[in-house]
C-alpha cells in the first residue's frame, strides 16, 4: 500500500504483489484458455453496486457487489452453451438490464444469433425478459424480431424507462418504442422509416439520427431531425467500399451538435457538424496522422457530454479533450506507473469509478476507486494464474511487402530468446477488416510460453491504416493479402528470430482461411497449419451471405469473379497440401459455418493427408465456452509440439 497524490487527489494505493514464477515449467493450457475472470464491469449510478459477469469453469454468473457491505450478489447464471451473456448496463440505480444471444435456427435454411434484452434488481429476483414477440398473440406483430437488445438510450429524465429499436412491424428496418424496464409494457416512439436500420437519439433522449442501408444496391445513408421543422434531412449517401465511411457517433449535450467519423488526410478523425446545417461543415475535433481512431465517445455521467474518444493507438488507449478528465487519468497513471489505465465506469457524481489498467506482459486487473476516501484498490484479476508468470511483451515491428508496401505487425519473443533462430508462429488475425493492437494476448501468450516467436502482421486490408490501405481486402482473398503474410514469415528468417525449418501458421476464421491457403500454397515455408472456424470454400462462404440484408456489401467483400474464389479456396487445393493440418470448429458456429471445416477434412481425408479435424459441439464462432477454449488450446499445444518441438 502507498500514497500518491497528483492534481489535487491523493490516493492510497492497494498493490497488488506478483513475481517471476520459479517453476522450470510453464503453465498449463487452460491457465491461458480460462475466460478471462470478470467482464462487462459497470458501476452504478448511485455507486452502490458494480455489476459484472463472472466466469468459472461451468459456466457465466451474473454478479452484483454491494461496495459498502462487501456483500456479492448472484442474480443468474449460464451454462455458456444454451445462451450467453453479451453485455450489460444500468438503467437506474434500481434496475439492471442485461443482453443474452445464443445460436437459433429459424428455417428457411438460415441459421441466426439472436438477442434477447432482460431487466433485473441489483439485489437478485427473478429476471424480466423486456420483450416477447409473438409469444401471447402471434399475430400481434407483422415480423419475428432477430434483435431484440437494440437500446438507443436509458432515458435521463425516466429511470424506469429505455427507448430501444424492434423491426417486428417492417422486417429489418427498426420502430423506436418506449419500454419501462419493470413490467415490459411499451409505448411506439417512432415508425419505421426506411430506408434507417439503427437510430441514435440526443443525450436529452429524443431519436435525432439514423443510418440507413439500402440492400438491393448497398447504398449507406445518414439522416438527422431538424428539431425546429421536424423533417428528416439526409446529410451522406454513397455506396459501402466506394469512400471512406462517414459515421454519426453520438450527440454532445448541446442537441444541434453531433460527433461523426469521417476520412482527415487519409485517415479517419473524429469532427463535429451543426445538424441545422442542411450542408453541415464539418469541424475537426481530434484526428491521429498515422492511424484511423475507431473507438466510441466517452461521456461524463456528471455533465452529460462527450469528453473524448477510445483510440487504440494513444496512450491509455484514449484520448480526452476534457480537462476534467484529463485530470482524473494523470491521477491514475501517477498512480499506477507501469500499466495502460482506462478509466471504465464512473457513478454519476464521478465520486466512485472503475479502471481496468493492464500492459502488453500483463493480464488485466481492475480496481475500485472512492474519490472521497481518495483510495484505490484492486478487486478482480483477470488471469489469477498468470499473475506470478514473467509474461514477455509484445513490440511494433515493420517490414517491407514485395510490392514494397510497409507493413506493421506486432512481434513476442520468449523471455529467454538469446538471438538465435527459434520455432515461431505466423498468426494473422480474422476479419480480415479489422487489426491487431498492442497489450495481453491470451493466443500470443500462450504460444510464446512454449517457447515460440509470434508475429502478428497486420497485413494490407487491415482497418487503422485508412480507405485506401483497407479497401485492399475487397475482392482480393487469398492474393496480395496472403502474399502479407508469407513476406512476413520470410522477415523473420531474414532477422534471423525464425528457425525456417520450424515455422507454423496458426489462425481463427479469416485467419484461419489464411493458414489453410498458405498449408497449400506454401508449403516448403511452413511445417504445419492450425485452423479454428476457417474458411476453406469462398464461393459458398459468399454465396451463403445471399439470405442476408447485407447480401450485397458481402459479394464486394469477398469478390464477384466465381473462379477467383474457387482458386483460392483451400477445399480445391488440398492435393497441394503437404504438411500436418489441425482443423477445429464449432458446432453452432454462425459467423462460418461448420460445413467449411467438415468439407475441408473430407477433402484431406481422401487425398490421404496427415491431419486432425475436432467439432466442438455446442461450439460457437467466438469460443465462448471455457471448455471449447480448452478443447483447443491442448490440442495446438500437443500439434506444435509434435510438428514443431520446442
Amino acid at each position: 500500500m502507498y500514497r500518491d497524490c497528483c492534481f489535487g487527489i491523493c490516493l492510497v494505493v492497494v498493490t497488488l504483489m506478483s513475481g517471476a514464477s520459479s517453476a522450470s515449467t510453464p503453465p498449463p493450457p487452460q491457465a491461458y484458455s480460462h475466460l478471462p475472470q470478470a467482464e462487462n464491469l459497470a458501476i452504478s449510478p448511485d455507486g452502490k453496486y458494480i455489476a459484472y459477469t463472472l466466469n468459472t469453469e461451468d459456466g457465466t454468473m451474473l454478479v452484483t457487489l454491494d461496495l459498502d457491505k462487501r456483500k456479492t450478489h448472484g442474480i443468474t447464471r449460464s451454462d455458456n452453451e444454451k445462451f450467453k451473456f453479451n453485455w450489460l448496463r444500468w438503467a437506474s440505480p434500481e434496475k439492471l438490464i442485461f443482453s443474452i444471444y445464443f445460436p437459433h435456427f429459424r428455417g428457411l435454411g438460415v441459421d441466426t444469433t439472436e438477442t434477447r434484452l432482460l431487466s433485473v434488481d441489483p439485489t437478485g429476483g427473478e429476471p424480466k425478459t423486456l420483450f416477447r414477440p409473438g409469444r401471447k398473440s402471434p399475430t400481434s406483430y407483422k415480423h419475428y424480431s432477430q434483435i431484440q437488445d437494440d437500446v438507443i438510450s436509458v432515458l435521463p429524465e425516466e429511470h424506469d424507462r429505455i427507448l430501444m429499436g424492434f423491426d417486428t412491424d417492417s422486417p429489418t428496418y427498426p420502430s423506436v418504442y418506449s419500454v419501462d424496464v419493470n413490467t415490459g409494457s411499451k409505448t411506439i416512439v417512432r415508425r419505421a422509416k426506411p430506408p434507417i436500420r439503427g437510430w441514435i437519439a440526443d443525450r436529452q433522449g429524443r431519436v435525432r439520427a439514423g443510418i440507413g442501408y439500402d440492400e438491393d444496391d448497398g447504398v449507406r445513408s445518414v439522416w438527422v431531425l431538424d428539431l425546429e421543422t421536424d423533417d428528416w434531412n439526409k446529410l451522406w449517401e454513397y455506396k459501402y467500399f466506394s469512400q471512406p465511411d462517414i459515421t454519426p457517433m453520438g450527440f454532445s449535450v448541446d442537441p444541434n451538435v453531433l460527433y461523426i467519423r469521417a476520412d482527415h488526410n487519409g485517415r479517419q478523425a473524429i469532427f463535429t457538424i451543426d445538424t441545422r446545417d442542411a450542408s453541415p461543415q464539418m469541424q475537426l475535433v481530434v484526428g491521429d496522422p498515422d492511424y484511423d481512431i475507431e473507438g466510441g465517445l466517452i461521456y461524463s455521467p456528471k455533465t452529460n457530454d462527450a469528453v473524448g474518444v477510445s483510440h487504440g493507438e494513444a496512450d491509455n488507449s484514449v484520448i480526452y479533450w476534457d480537462e476534467v478528465y484529463e485530470g482524473y487519468q494523470r491521477t491514475i497513471d501517477t498512480a499506477l506507473l507501469d500499466t495502460s489505465n482506462h478509466l471504465l465506469s464512473f457513478s454519476d457524481n464521478e465520486l466512485r469509478y472503475i479502471v481496468y489498467a493492464s500492459s502488453h506482459n500483463m493480464p488485466g486487473v481492475y480496481y475500485y476507486g472512492n474519490r472521497i476516501s481518495n483510495t484505490l484498490e484492486p478487486i478482480i484479476q483477470q488471469y489469477p494464474e498468470l499473475m506470478a508468470e514473467k509474461l514477455p511483451g509484445s513490440r511494433k515491428v515493420s517490414y517491407k511487402a514485395r510490392d514494397g508496401l510497409e507493413i506493421e505487425a506486432y512481434l513476442t519473443l520468449p523471455a529467454n530468446f538469446d538471438g538465435k533462430p527459434i520455432p515461431a508462429i505466423v498468426h494473422p488475425h480474422g476479419g480480415p477488416m479489422v487489426r491487431e493492437y498492442g497489450g495481453f494476448d491470451y493466443w500470443t501468450q500462450f504460444f510464446v510460453s512454449r517457447g515460440y516467436a509470434v508475429l502478428q502482421p497486420n497485413f494490407r486490408g487491415s482497418s487503422g491504416y485508412g480507405h485506401d490501405f483497407q479497401m485492399q481486402a475487397v475482392g482480393q482473398y487469398g492474393e496480395a493479402m496472403q502474399d502479407d503474410l508469407v513476406d512476413g514469415t520470410r522477415w523473420l528468417v531474414t532477422e534471423g528470430i525464425a528457425d525456417s525449418e520450424r515455422i507454423c501458421i496458426v489462425g481463427a476464421s479469416y485467419g484461419g482461411y489464411a493458414a489453410l491457403l498458405a498449408a497449400a500454397e506454401t508449403p516448403k515455408l511452413f511445417q504445419c497449419a492450425i485452423s479454428f472456424a476457417g474458411v476453406s470454400d469462398l464461393l459458398a462462404q459468399r454465396n451463403r451471405s445471399r439470405h442476408y440484408i447485407n447480401k450485397v456489401v458481402a459479394f464486394d467483400q469477398y469478390g464477384r469473379d466465381s473462379k477467383q474464389l474457387e482458386m483460392n479456396s483451400p477445399v480445391n487445393l488440398v492435393e497441394k497440401i503437404t504438411i500436418p493440418i489441425l482443423l477445429v470448429h464449432g458446432e453452432k458456429d454462425r459467423v462460418v459455418d461448420v460445413e467449411q471445416s467438415r468439407e475441408m477434412a473430407e477433402e484431406l481425408d481422401e487425398h490421404g493427408k496427415t491431419f486432425e479435424y475436432i467439432e466442438l459441439e455446442h461450439g460457437t464462432h467466438y469460443l465462448d465456452n471455457h471448455q471449447h477454449r480448452t478443447a483447443l488450446f491442448e490440442a495446438m499445444d500437443a500439434f506444435l509440439q509434435r510438428y514443431l518441438g520446442s
